[in-house]
């Protein structure tokens, strides 16, 4: 009687641990090997699939869930699989079966975003913002003196950090965003206190000074008068004077589900069990922290790799519109301006793609960064260091794309990159110029063949990086 041996075929992604769920998302394939003495490896090779073959789920099961991510490189390059590796040096991610490659390593300098797929959105919730752009959720928060002293679910126990970074601190739940936004636009003349009221739950905003603030009470000197604030009223304290000093520099920025926002400087997870793994995190300010890999949203790596246009301020900005204005018509030439991460209109950006069928309207998509620009608008930015490279989407407003129709003209001080027509209805023009060498980039936007009718350019992800 002849006797048979099960054996899996070698696969490099079996020490990725990967989950054999992901079989159904194409990320996984694997073979079984009959062997019989009687015949070759080649006679008797068969494949099954991993739901009927015990065997090989047990090379698999060890990992209760695999992470999967979409890497977005510098060059604009978006890789989907899973994360096998991750350390300050790089990330290696395990790709779908039918890819080149069983697993792809990007190296740290090419990294500009890790996003996870299946996380619930950031909550919002009780917070400290420092200064520079850290944000901490709270379990409880105090402050006497020139020490904060906070517990939050990222760590254990309480720690302190010098009152002097602390920018904003939020403790409800309740409209926290729009409790945000308000505190920003505020122009206070000293700090603020956000007081909600108990029957209407409306916010009243007390401009003052904040003292000690402990379980009890918050200590607030409000025209010159010292006035204990019970603490079970207080929404939010703003201080004046510990305005956003520039984001830490970090190797990247962690979102996490619990609302964090961490300027990490050095981080490793361990790659044997990726996926029951706590990232062993180094801050900024030097906190060291333990961090379920589970509860990462995002990773950011794009601080001093890549910047918007959108978030820098032109040397040189001039709109002339088709009809000459009277001097002193400020007002009106307001009108023309550049829109930043907004639509003329004040909505999000938007673009049209053509329809894949005649059967099918045209697909809007929606951008968070950009610029909005009207004929005839010239624009010309100092390039921060090192970037190389320049790219964009270029494309009508959507509500206004059957008229419009605009000259696009993009140079460095020593050449001419690109210049062409942007026409209402056609397709957008992804534009990747190189600027090797360059110090200044020069945008116009110029009239074309209908006059001025229509002429709103959409620069979607108009973005320079290294």
């Amino acid at each position: 009687m002849s006797r048979w041996a099960i054996a899996p075929v070698p696969w490099d992604a079996q020490e990725s641990g990967l989950r054999p769920s992901l079989l159904a998302r194409g990320y996984v394939t694997r073979e079984i090997v009959l062997l019989s003495p009687s015949k070759s490896l080649f006679q008797t090779r068969k494949k099954i699939r991993w739901l009927f073959a015990a065997v090989v789920l047990l090379f698999l099961t060890r990992s209760a869930s695999a992470q999967i991510v979409q890497v977005t490189t510098i060059a604009g390059e978006e890789i989907r699989g899973v994360l096998a590796a991750w350390t300050s040096t790089g990330v290696v991610v395990g790709l779908p079966a039918d890819a080149e490659a069983p697993r792809r390593e990007i190296s740290g300098e090419q990294l500009l975003r890790l996003v996870w797929d299946e996380h619930p959105a950031p909550l919002s919730g009780p917070h400290v913002l420092l200064r520079d752009g850290t944000r901490l959720p709270i379990q409880d928060f105090e402050a006497t003196g020139r020490q904060a002293r906070l517990t939050s679910p990222l760590w254990s126990g309480t720690r302190t950090l010098p009152a002097e970074q602390l920018q904003r601190v939020q403790l409800i739940d309740a409209g926290e965003d729009s409790l945000a936004q308000r505190l920003n636009d505020l122009l206070p003349k000293g700090d603020v206190l956000a007081i909600k009221k108990k029957r209407s739950g409306k916010i009243d905003y007390l401009s003052g000074v904040i003292g000690d603030v402990t379980a009890g009470q918050v200590d607030f000197k409000w025209d010159g008068e010292r006035i204990p604030v019970k603490r079970s009223k207080v929404a939010a304290l703003a201080y004046f004077n510990r305005q956003p000093s520039g984001k830490a520099s970090a190797t990247c920025w962690l979102t996490t589900v619990s609302g964090a926002q961490l300027p990490v400087t050095e981080l490793e997870a361990d790659a044997e069990k990726l996926d029951e793994s706590r990232l062993q995190l180094t801050l900024a300010n030097g906190w060291n922290l333990e961090l379920p890999l589970a509860d990462v949203v995002e990773a950011d790596f794009s601080a001093g790799k890549l910047a918007y246009l959108s978030d820098l301020e032109p040397v040189q900005q001039v709109w002339t519109p088709h009809i000459g204005l009277p001097a002193g018509a400020e007002l009106i030439a307001q009108y023309g301006a550049p829109r930043r991460d907004q639509s003329f209109t004040g909505s999000a950006l938007t673009l049209a793609w053509p329809a894949e069928t005649s059967h099918q309207p045209a697909r809007l998509e929606v951008y968070q960064k950009g610029l909005a620009l009207r004929s005839r608008t010239e624009l010309r930015y100092r390039l921060p260091a090192e970037m190389r490279r320049f790219r964009c989407w270029a494309g009508l407003d959507p509500a206004t794309a059957e008229q419009g129709n605009v000259t696009l003209s993009i140079s460095t001080e020593q050449q001419l990159l690109w210049e062409g027509e942007i026409a209402g209805g056609a397709a957008p023009v992804a534009l990747q110029l190189e600027l090797e060498g360059a110090h200044e980039l020069h945008l116009v936007v110029d009239y074309g063949k209908n006059s001025d009718f229509g002429d709103r350019l959409h620069l979607v992800q108009a973005r320079v990086s290294k």
